[in-house]
């Protein structure tokens, strides 16, 4: 999923054709930036977030959601809705617990299927 790029296939034969459009009236955009005049900056902050939700929508189907258990026995010593393709673009490494060993969490992204 993207915001650009629509050709019909790629090498391998793939459709990648348009599927859908992502929008934001003007009025909620600036409800939400607490504006009365549509300015270019506003205006393209609300592309960037619209952009950024495509994004997290792409990595939710391609399965780039992470999480972490710290204990097997409790539950609640888990966090998860962890986006992203690499380790650090998941942000879980800052999120760790100060005793959770980090190499354990490396190993352990190196190792996954």
């Amino acid at each position: 999923m993207n915001t650009v790029g629509f050709s019909r296939c790629d090498s391998a034969r793939w459709d990648w054709g348009q599927i859908g459009f992502i929008f934001c009236p003007v009025e909620k955009v600036l409800a939400e930036y607490g504006e009365e005049i549509l300015t270019h900056c506003i205006t393209e902050k609300a592309i960037q977030v619209m952009e950024s939700e495509v994004r997290i929508y792409d990595q939710y189907l391609q399965g780039e959601v992470w999480g972490y258990q710290h204990s097997s026995n409790d539950p609640e010593d888990s966090c998860w809705g962890f986006y992203g393709s690499t380790l650090e673009e998941t942000g879980i490494l800052e999120h760790l617990p100060a005793d959770l060993d980090r190499k354990l969490i490396e190993r352990a992204w190196e190792a996954r299927s």
